[in-house]
């Protein structure tokens, strides 16, 4: 696909960025059976934390609910002013395990026509890694 992508037109310049998502939950996977995934990103320097929920009545497959927010480490916050109110009342932040990990590498090379970011992908769960497709 990569190579399809600078054949399309001549690459004026290539930017990479490495992201690192770690995906949390606690150890009885209480976010997972309410359909919540808790995700916080790292890139560059910066932290994001996102709360992504699923579409329980499986009604509208376009609607994506997602939230993030700036937090300060790679550690959730569960006070965090938009993802923090998408949580169960009852999860602790001390409750909270990374489930997974997934290093991407980011590739988004700015042409004449546009196009989307060439993402090479891969995680690992409880330290095995997983290849990404």
């Amino acid at each position: 696909m990569k190579c399809v992508l600078l054949a399309m037109s001549a690459v004026q310049s290539e930017v990479q960025s490495d992201l690192i998502s770690t995906y949390y939950d606690t150890p009885d996977l209480a976010l997972n059976r309410k359909q919540l995934t808790l995700r916080v990103r790292k890139q560059g320097r910066k932290f994001v934390q996102a709360v992504k929920a699923g579409d329980s009545a499986g009604s509208d497959l376009l609607v994506r609910r997602e939230w993030e927010d700036p937090i300060a480490s790679k550690r959730p916050n569960i006070d965090a002013p938009k993802t923090g109110k998408q949580l169960p009342a009852s999860i602790r932040k001390q409750d909270l395990r990374p489930a997974v990990l997934r290093e991407l590498c980011r590739r988004t090379a700015v042409t004449a026509r546009a196009s989307p970011p060439f993402d090479a992908r891969r995680a690992s769960s409880d330290h095995h890694p997983v290849r990404m497709r």
